[in-house]
């Protein structure tokens, strides 16, 4: 019930770390019980010996993920913020292109979409992932600068 509860406000709002631990470590007491099991137990599915919990700060982020799928469509102002900052493609988007202090909810909602794209571009998955900008792609294996926007600039 505590995660439906902090999924409510969690799949879209900035919680710190420091609140995200304690509701956490209120969830493994709750779980364990008093028990004494080690906390990767807790996380590792039911099939490999764990009690099958999830981390919260990695479940929310994955949430966070979904309102970049549910931009694609425009048809409100925050979708309209994600295209433009975007070059009207949200699964390209960059945390950097947004300023926390005045878009702390959008740029929460990239950072963790960003984050995923990341790993996601790390696995084989590198071939249909986009390349600028990231950091799993670099210009050569001896070269560690990431392919940028500018690099393609024709009046460069």
């Amino acid at each position: 019930m505590l995660y439906s509860q902090v999924n409510y406000i969690g799949c879209f709002l900035p919680i710190s770390d420091a609140k995200q631990k304690i509701i956490q470590s209120k969830i493994n007491r709750f779980v364990t019980g008093g028990l004494n099991i080690s906390e990767k137990r807790l996380y590792l599915n039911i099939n490999s010996g764990g009690l099958g919990i999830f981390e919260l700060g990695s479940f929310l982020a994955e949430q966070k993920c979904s309102w970049i799928k549910r931009a694609q469509n425009i048809d409100e102002l925050w979708k309209c913020r994600l295209n433009c900052k975007s070059f009207r493609n949200v699964l390209n988007l960059r945390a950097n292109c947004f300023d926390y202090e005045t878009e702390p909810i959008l740029t929460s909602i990239v950072a963790s979409y960003e984050n995923f794209f990341l790993q996601y571009s790390k696995t084989a998955n590198y071939i249909n992932a986009f390349i600028f900008d990231n950091p799993s792609l670099t210009i050569n294996f001896r070269n560690d600068n990431k392919l940028v926007m500018q690099s393609f600039d024709p009046n460069t």
